[in-house]
């Protein structure tokens, strides 16, 4: 459905408390932006129910580069602490630079992949 498309009608239904839990363990698994875009995405069937790995790839990768995001916190309070002990030395950054190769290739790979999951979900 293109964007800005309203949807004007409204479905209900009931359902008991283990089914309630059994749909709400499936949602947090499938990683869906939300309950109503996965219930959509499971009631309108297979060409909508896809889409619902690229979320749950794409909420791994935005826990990685959070991930990532630390580390490079964590790299410059190494040089914070270093230049305001006046201790600031070339084993310092050679243990910086040492980190931001790692981390510079896995942001490489983690947009590759988020890129290529966006393009999934844009089909």
């Amino acid at each position: 459905m293109p964007r800005g498309t309203p949807r004007t009608v409204q479905i209900r239904f009931n359902l008991t408390e283990r089914e309630a839990k059994k749909l709400a363990d499936n949602y947090a698994e499938s990683g869906a932006p939300s309950r109503t875009a996965f219930l959509r995405a499971v009631a309108l069937g297979p060409g909508w129910a896809t889409k619902l790995p690229a979320w749950r790839q794409l909420a791994y990768q935005r826990s990685e580069l959070r991930k990532i995001g630390v580390n490079i916190n964590q790299l410059a309070e190494q040089i914070n602490r270093s230049a305001k002990k006046d201790t600031l030395t070339d084993a310092t950054w050679a243990s910086v630079a040492g980190e931001l190769g790692p981390l510079g290739r896995s942001l490489r790979l983690l947009f590759d992949d988020i890129k290529s999951e966006l393009g999934k979900l844009s089909k």
